[in-house]
């Protein structure tokens, strides 16, 4: 599941699940902070994703690991780079066994100009079971409240399901978005 602060996230992703047999369980994604005071520009990548389970048979596939977070704040936010807190893949042999994906990060972006043109990911890994999508938080410094967005980028599920993505906190927002096989 996805857990930690929608607008302020700063938790690491957890690992995977530990099976019986071969294979090493995904480590979750790190937390990472950048505060800018002037223009912050990512022109290359910005990742926290959880890494993927590993196994050798047909039923011993171990889980993949969850997004971390990634928490920044510029006065102007350019680029053309990638930011990325996705859950790792699970170790699946076959459509119908194996382990399951890692849920997703959360990411929070706080500025005032925004001319960033990249991409902004956090997806749930893929397996049997899929895990829950993360969480988009940005928000321009004349808006209320911000936007979240909560997009699965069309992972719609495993062959056993997936996981809804939890939200915590009692929050208003200025658009809340669900799209592309998320669930809240």
């Amino acid at each position: 599941q996805t857990y930690g602060s929608i607008k302020a996230p700063v938790e690491l992703g957890s690992s995977g699940s530990a099976n019986n047999g071969g294979g090493t369980s995904g480590a979750g994604g790190g937390a990472i902070f950048i505060n800018v005071t002037d223009t912050l520009i990512v022109n290359g990548s910005i990742i926290a994703n959880g890494l993927n389970g590993t196994g050798s048979g047909l039923n011993d596939g171990q889980g993949a690991g969850a997004g971390g977070s990634i928490y920044l704040i510029a006065a102007t936010f350019d680029g053309n780079g990638s930011i990325n807190a996705s859950g790792g893949n699970g170790y699946s042999p076959s459509a119908t066994s194996g382990a399951g994906g890692g849920g997703a990060g959360r990411i929070a972006i706080y500025y005032t100009t925004k001319t960033f043109n990249g991409i902004v990911h956090a997806v749930s890994g893929k397996g049997p079971y899929y895990g829950g999508a993360g969480t988009i938080f940005t928000k321009q410094d004349a808006q209320a409240y911000g936007d979240l967005l909560i997009s699965n980028e069309g992972n719609f599920a495993g062959s056993f399901g997936f996981a809804n993505t939890t939200i915590h906190e009692n929050i208003t927002f200025d658009s809340f978005n669900i799209s592309r096989g998320a669930s809240v």
